[in-house]
């Protein structure tokens, strides 16, 4: 099936669904577990003497010595073994609010198909460039041995490390057309997820990169003005110094490896730029060399040098945004994550401690990034990754995963009572068309890998150089933006 041709950009503002239509960066029940041995419902017509054993449901059972042929169609429980077989699926979901969303997958495909055998080939990893999670499902498909279904970043993640030029897994038009997804996702959500003409995954998500996560008791007992507060960097600032005061870290980052950097810099160019401008870098309408992205580093630069907890260097990203619970020049009292972080809380059990903002000068804007399942080309057990792919894409089966998981349903019709306060706030903003949805270039939907893979890493030397003092930093950065540009063919 060919996917509706992409609708045409404003030039100040866009709404979701022409926004996510536009190609960018390069062309673009909860029911019981179930086993082996589980009770099925078979339906046939009886024509001789059998006896079976009944189940009813008050569960006492009775034997049925007898039974005349011809009788109408009966409906008859028994007990069968069954063996589904076994699918793997490969993910990197490892932290709390992950895994308890994950497994809410797993449940709900072992009801809908008994007996199967789940390897759940989860690897720590797969944000920004993907650590080792990407690595090794790289070496695995190279080898030819892939898993049954594996992760994916929707968007240029997916069409330009799976789909072009070769592709690596299949396309899943008919499930689309079968399950009615077309209907059911937004028509730009599915332009940017598609490639010649077809779909190449099933989501499972929307993510929020651009929000604020702060203590909230801090703030209550400090009387200091709160992230919520916040319209431009000055007034971050300000109240920075204020916190600085207390002997906390105004704010937390982890960038042990590269990512936390990329992630806070791609929302404080949102800020600066706006959400057509930022969208532009990544089709070759804005200038990597402009003022803009020189401010936008300045403020990063301003906030590394200053803000940070001490031990930036040696952290990791889910100890950072555990931090803003910490005392001390190392626990920082905030900081800007996606809203995985609002299920890592809640798994931690931080639930009702926590309060959330827009980041400074991205109010009306929704930075977006989407987890999907693939069906690799040369899977063992395809048919039951079509059934595990079935399930990502329901309505029931996003809503029960995204409960945990902090993020929203991309279905249109999401169950309300599975989502907090948080997360109903995220889906009205999704769903108001004045919401400009600019795409996450860290988490792969405005970005190749490649790109993406180059942005996290110059947000990692930048954060070294400028901890270290060196004149440069910014101007170091900016050229390597450009570079990077230049290298994904979008700036000449």
């Amino acid at each position: 099936m060919h996917i509706r041709e992409a609708m045409r950009m404003h030039d100040s503002k866009l709404s979701r669904r022409k926004l996510m239509a536009t190609g960018l960066a390069g062309g673009a029940a909860a029911a019981a577990l179930a086993a082996c041995g589980e009770t099925v419902v078979e339906e046939r017509v009886v024509t001789q003497v059998v006896e079976v054993e009944k189940v009813v449901t008050e569960v006492v059972t009775e034997t049925v010595t007898e039974v005349e042929s011809k009788i109408l169609e009966v409906e008859k429980i028994v007990e069968v073994e069954r063996d589904a077989g076994e699918v793997e699926i490969f993910s990197w979901w490892t932290n709390a609010g992950e895994v308890e969303a994950l497994n809410t997958l797993f449940k709900n495909l072992q009801a809908s198909v008994p007996g199967i055998e789940i390897i759940n080939a989860a690897i720590a990893g797969g944000s920004g460039p993907g650590g080792n999670a990407k690595a090794i499902l790289t070496t695995r498909m190279l080898a030819g041995e892939p898993p049954d279904s594996f992760q994916i970043h929707w968007g240029h993640e997916l069409t330009y490390s799976h789909v072009s030029p070769n592709p690596n897994v299949e396309p899943l038009d008919d499930l689309w057309l079968e399950e009615g997804y077309f209907e059911q996702y937004p028509e730009g959500f599915v332009e940017n997820g598609s490639f010649d003409g077809k779909v190449w995954a099933v989501p499972v998500n929307i993510h929020r990169s651009n929000v604020m996560w702060f203590d909230k008791q801090f703030f209550r007992d400090t009387g200091i003005p709160d992230p919520t507060t916040y319209e431009t960097w000055d007034d971050a600032f300000n109240a920075y110094d204020d916190i600085k005061a207390t002997g906390r870290a105004p704010f937390s980052i982890g960038e042990v490896r590269p990512f936390y950097t990329g992630h806070v810099l791609e929302n404080v160019i949102l800020g600066v730029l706006g959400g057509q401008g930022y969208v532009d870098l990544f089709n070759g309408n804005s200038d990597w060399n402009g003022d803009a992205i020189t401010q936008s580093l300045e403020i990063t630069k301003n906030l590394v040098e200053n803000y940070v907890n001490e031990d930036i260097l040696s952290v990791d990203p889910a100890t950072a945004f555990e931090k803003i619970f910490s005392d001390g020049e190392n626990g920082g009292v905030m900081t800007i994550n996606g809203d995985w972080a609002e299920g890592f809380y809640r798994g931690k059990g931080y639930d009702g401690q926590y309060g959330y903002a827009r980041p400074p000068g991205t109010q009306g804007h929704y930075m977006a990034l989407c987890d999907a399942f693939t069906l690799p080309t040369g899977a063992p057990n395809p048919e039951n990754a079509i059934a595990f792919l079935k399930v990502c894409g329901s309505q029931e089966g996003q809503d029960e995963f995204n409960h945990f998981k902090g993020s929203i349903s991309v279905g249109s019709d999401p169950n309300l009572t599975y989502f907090n306060n948080y997360q109903k706030e995220a889906i009205k903003d999704w769903q108001d068309p004045s919401t400009f949805i600019a795409p996450s270039v860290v988490h792969g939907f405005a970005a190749r890998q490649s790109w993406i893979t180059e942005f996290v890493n110059i947000g990692n030397t930048f954060s070294a150089e400028v901890r270290s003092g060196d004149a440069n930093a910014v101007a170091n950065a900016q050229a390597s933006m450009q570079r990077a540009c230049e290298d994904s063919a979008i700036c000449t």
